[in-house]
């Protein structure tokens, strides 16, 4: 499953408000069906209808006519299948499979990435290391390579993070 979209209010006429996490809006207007992940279990949602008010993305779902329906989905998250992701370009890649990567320099391991800031300049790795967090900017300069199979990525060895040579 991949995660979209939260449902952050119930709008009027069976809609729901949602807050997007996608990077891609314009998603949420082909979608026939989503998952939400209710006790556990993803439980299968037919969209039956989009619509947009003052900059927010509005679902209708299928069978969810009124406030009463749709509160027990209040701050539910809205999941897709993998298959319906939206095919991204070479050498970009989503959160999800940045996160859990391990990350190497000049043959050493610095960490292993645990989060991803979005920030308005560019995002930041954020690298878990044993003792404390290392962030690292998520520029083209400073990732000479990420191998998606291995969950790997090699940082240029002409960057210094700072850290201190333990020689």
């Amino acid at each position: 499953m991949f995660l979209i979209a939260e449902i952050s209010s119930i709008f009027a006429d069976g809609f729901v408000s949602i807050k997007s996490y996608s990077d891609f809006p314009e998603r949420f207007n082909r979608l026939k069906t989503v998952f939400i992940e209710i006790f556990g279990d993803y439980r299968k949602f037919f969209v039956d209808e989009v619509d947009h008010f003052n900059g927010e993305i509005l679902l209708k779902f299928k069978n969810f006519d009124n406030q009463e329906d749709l509160f027990p989905l209040l701050h539910k998250k809205i999941y897709i299948e993998d298959k319906d992701s939206v095919k991204l370009d070479a050498n970009v890649f989503y959160i999800h499979d940045l996160v859990g990567s391990s990350v190497y320099q000049k043959n050493k391991k610095l960490g292993i990435i645990k989060e991803v800031l979005n920030l308005a300049c560019h995002d930041i790795y954020v690298l878990e290391t044993g003792s404390e967090d290392l962030l690292i900017p998520a520029v083209k300069e400073f990732i000479d390579e990420f191998d998606l199979k291995r969950k790997m990525m090699i940082i240029s060895a002409n960057v210094d993070l700072g850290l201190e040579d333990e020689n």
